[in-house]
């Protein structure tokens, strides 16, 4: 299953990692700029991305596929569809991300289509298993 107790201490590492929370003296955890940039920019979507419904609407869906009592393929036909409509809402209000982003880091910038475009392959970051550099490609066509 996703998310279960054996991945928890997994996931605290990647949050702190990512840098989404930091660890005071005392062990207790504090939201990073980050953290708290994303998580009110997700609420000014309106759209609960930031919640955990979404994971544990698919873990109920997996245990009723083992359960017999649902069909795989027709949960991973509505899992797609939620996914898709979840980021296609996000798509259309990413730059709320940016301004409550820019709160915590700057003011934001705006790119032009031909900009995002220009620069498709420029680097992003480093991997952080790897450490060689992730960049963005633009998907071929599927026409063509």
């Amino acid at each position: 299953m996703l998310g279960t107790d054996a991945t928890h201490a997994e996931h605290i590492e990647t949050i702190k990692a990512r840098l989404y929370v930091g660890v005071r003296p005392d062990g207790k955890f504090v939201p990073g700029e980050l953290g708290m940039g994303l998580v009110e920019g997700y609420d000014a979507m309106g759209y609960a991305m930031s919640k955990p419904y979404l994971r544990s609407q698919l873990e109920a869906d997996l245990r009723r596929i083992c359960e017999g009592q649902r069909d795989g393929n027709d949960v991973l036909t509505e899992q797609i569809a939620r996914y898709k409509e979840v980021f296609v809402e996000a798509s259309k209000q990413a730059n709320k991300i940016d301004e409550a982003l820019s709160k915590f880091f700057g003011e934001a910038t705006s790119f032009s289509s031909e900009e995002i475009a220009a620069n498709i392959s420029e680097t992003v970051r480093p991997c952080p298993r790897c450490g060689q550099s992730m960049v963005i490609k633009q998907k071929k066509d599927a026409s063509g």
